[in-house]
């Protein structure tokens, strides 16, 4: 019974030291600037029909210069085909969507242990259950938390310029542009 109480409480603390380093690694620098060496991915139609994702070597009021990833050529993309600019910042762990995974499978596991050594005893087999859903949990947190990928980020639109002319009586032109 000892024994059984030890490991439960180890399995607490490093659920506990998991979770918080989990939530601590969330904070992201300020995302409304997107600087020179920065990695982008720009949605730009009708420039490109496939979302470009690289490094940002420069902007300009008129054209945003990028390195595809895997390239060493640049894409110059107009300012005006963009439609949606995001920044990465930092990484990101997965450590609630692993976490939620091993509660499923801790709970199968368990469940169907139970059912195949037919579980005897008052609450034999809710205790057998909770902990391999318990067990399972902790596991998928664990590996949800190395598994780390780029954190994505929005950038706002920080400006909207509209603008009206007439030209040759008749006509009227609009022009709307977007900048990030």
């Amino acid at each position: 019974m000892a024994r059984e109480r030890c490991g439960v409480v180890l399995i607490y603390a490093l659920c506990a030291l998991l979770f918080g380093t989990a939530l601590a690694s969330g904070q992201t620098p300020d995302s409304s600037t997107v600087s020179r060496g920065d990695r982008v991915r720009v949605t730009a139609r009708p420039h490109s029909p496939e979302r470009i994702e690289g490094t940002l070597v420069a902007q300009g009021e008129e054209m945003l210069t990028i390195v595809p990833r895997g390239d060493h050529a640049t894409v110059q993309v107009p300012r005006a085909h963009v439609t949606k600019l995001e920044v990465a910042r930092g990484k990101k762990s997965h450590w609630l969507a692993g976490a939620l995974a091993g509660a499923a499978v801790g709970l199968v596991v368990g469940a169907a242990a139970c059912s195949a050594l037919q579980c005897q005893g008052p609450g034999s087999e809710t205790q057998s259950v909770a902990m391999t859903t318990f067990l399972g949990t902790a596991t998928g947190a664990l590996v949800g938390t190395l598994i780390r990928t780029d954190h994505w980020v929005t950038v706002p639109h920080t400006a909207l310029e509209a603008r009206v002319e007439s030209s040759s009586g008749q006509s009227l032109r609009l022009s709307v542009r977007l900048s990030f």
